[in-house]
Parts: structure tokens; sequence; C-alpha cells
């Protein structure tokens, strides 16, 4: 019906904001994993052939962002840079203090810290790149240990961008449909409180760019009255528009703020898997490591051990599977498809048929 299908953007969204979140090289492979196993035990059957190609999507992405993170089944197994001089800022700067920069190896198993030979320089290798508007961007980004307030903060931006996205295409559609005027007012109004709110509150966070506080109110007003015309005028209100037009834009601010559930739900998921390592994983490995002088006790204790890691593990890794597949679908379906999308007319059905029965030889 003239409008822009959704599912193509879904495709390059969905997994970035999924890998975001789970980002464990471990759950990444068992993914993959779960895909294959699907693909080969119903090859006839499209729906579960559609369904292992979406968990090897994001199985891919959990893939990639683990080896951003530096992460294998809740262990940090890369090692971590140290100044030796307090307020110094930067590697450079402190290489530059005649060697007080040094690396410590992470507390992970052997089995684990191999994967160091995976990077550049054994992983003793960091580069930083500061961005606008405060966007901090690092490899390896170190999401719980040293990156996560500019993961809380690249979360929010990436909200902003969403919901613009959202707005844009919803602008487009109104635009094609009705015109400039009535796309200008439903979601050119939206449009402008957001825009203007990102500055006001930018300036308002920011002491060097506190000039700009003053333009993002101004153009927050302009958009809050754009709203109270939306309502009162082409959503038929009246003059309960005006009051609500205000209550209306104060809701663009949690929809923002719903993208902060990127970092959250990540950071969860891999503190239980990392709680699990430290003390099941770290007692277990402490007992076999001096075997000799471990009572009977403790080595009856080591099966058990073992067995209560692997249900840790397995644990966060279904929880790795759904929780963030749950939040994933709220900002696509919720934040972001109600900026544009709307479910009306008749579902497409396609030209031909599905056999229901094949030959095969």
């Amino acid at each position: 019906y003239g409008r822009i299908d959704p599912t193509f953007f879904m495709f390059l969204t969905y997994p970035l904001f999924f890998g975001l979140i789970l980002g464990d090289m471990a759950y990444g492979l068992a993914v993959i994993g779960l895909a294959v196993f699907i693909k080969r035990r119903f090859p006839i059957d499209k729906t579960m052939v559609n369904v292992a190609g979406f968990l090897s999507i994001i199985g891919f992405a959990t893939l990639i962002f683990g080896y951003i993170y530096g992460e294998f089944a809740g262990f940090e197994f890369l090692p971590h840079g140290h100044c030796d001089i307090e307020g110094v800022i930067g590697v450079s700067q402190c290489e530059a203090a005649h060697g007080h920069y040094h690396w410590e190896h992470a507390h992970a198993p052997w089995w684990v810290a191999w994967m160091t030979n995976l990077y550049p320089n054994g992983g003793e290798f960091y580069a930083v790149w500061e961005g606008p508007v405060g966007i901090v961007l690092a490899y390896p980004f170190h999401r719980v240990s040293s990156n996560l307030e500019n993961l809380i903060l690249i979360t929010i931006y990436m909200g902003v961008l969403h919901v613009m996205l959202g707005l844009i295409l919803g602008f487009r559609d109104i635009y094609k449909s009705h015109g400039f005027i009535d796309a200008l007012f439903e979601k050119g109004s939206w449009m402008t409180v957001l825009v203007g709110g990102f500055i006001f509150s930018y300036a308002f966070l920011v002491e060097s760019a506190s000039d700009m506080m003053i333009p993002g109110a101004a153009i927050t007003a302009v958009g809050v009255v754009m709203v109270m015309v939306l309502l009162a005028h082409y959503e038929k209100m009246g003059v309960i528009g005006i009051p609500l037009g205000v209550l209306e834009s104060l809701g663009m601010l949690p929809k923002v703020v719903s993208y902060v559930r990127l970092f959250a739900v990540g950071v969860v998921g891999v503190k239980i898997a990392a709680t699990g390592n430290e003390m099941i994983y770290e007692g277990m490995a402490h007992t076999l490591s001096d075997i000799s002088h471990a009572t009977a006790i403790e080595l009856a204790l080591v099966p058990i051990m073992f067995i209560g890691w692997l249900l840790v593990q397995l644990f966060a890794l279904v929880l790795g599977v759904f929780s963030p597949n749950i939040h994933t679908v709220r900002l696509h379906f919720v934040e972001w498809m109600m900026q544009f999308y709307e479910g009306s007319g008749l579902p497409f059905k396609a030209f031909g048929f599905e056999p229901k029965r094949v030959e095969v030889e």
C-alpha cells in the first residue's frame, strides 16, 4: 500500500541490538550450533528452516560482539592495561612517562586464555576513538570492567537514532499519501521535539556545550506547539489537545531511555555467568591445581561443582537466548514501529501455493 517494509531495517538493527546485549563468544557459538542442528533435523520444514536462519544471524552477531568485548562463557579473558601514575589519561601519555604503563593478564582458565592469540599483539592492544558528543569507542571494548559508562551513553544515542529513523520513515509514508503539511505536523512535530530535547539535554549535562541550552529549549518549544496543533486539529481533540500536547511530548523521553536496556540486560547476563565462574569454577580449579593436598571431601565435591558450573552456564545461555530477544522485539515493535507502522489493509498473500506433499527418492 505504498508504505516502506520495515523488515529490511530490522534485518540490520535486530542482530545489532541482540549481539550488543548478549555479546559472548561461547554463547554465540552455541546459538550457531543450535541453528545448524535445527536445519539438519528439519531440512524441509519451512518454518524451522527460517528459525535456523534467524538463530544463525543473531548467533553470528553475538560472536562478533563477544570478540569485541573479549568475553567467553562469562570470562573476560583479554589483558587489561594499567597506568602507575594517577590522573594520566590515555595510553600514549602513560607510555611517554618512561614505561609506567603495564599489562595485567585476566584471571581466565587456560582453555579460554589462549584466545588472546586471536587478537593483535596477544591482546595487549588498545585503541580508543573519541567521537562527537562524548562518544568513546574502544577496541577491545571491556563493557563491564572499564567501558560501562561509554556503553550506557552509546545505547542512549542508539535510541535517539533508532526512534528518529522510525519518524523519518513515517514522514516519508505520510508525505507520499497525504502531502507535506500533514507529514510536517504528524511526524515532523515529534522529530522537532526529539532533536530539540537532545540538544537541550546534552547542553544541560555538558558544561562546554551550555551555550546550546537555549536554542535546544527553543526548538523543543516549537516541537511542543506543533504537537498541540497535531492533537487539537489533526487528531480532532479540540482544546483538550493543548495540555495533552505537553504530556505527550514528555513521552518522548522514556522512549529513548528505554534503549538503556541494551546495556543493562547484557550486563546482568554476563554477571550471572561471571558469578558462576567465580563461586564455582575457581573453587573447582583451585582444588584440582593442588590435588595432592586436597581432602577426600574436596575431591568428592569436584564433579558436583563441575555439574553446578555447567548448570549455571546453561541457565545463562537459555536466559541469553530468550531475554535479549524479548527486549529487542520490544524496542522494534513498540518504541520503533509505533513511530511509523500502521497495521491497516489486508495481509499480503503471494500468488501460487505451498505443496502439502513432496516426492523424494
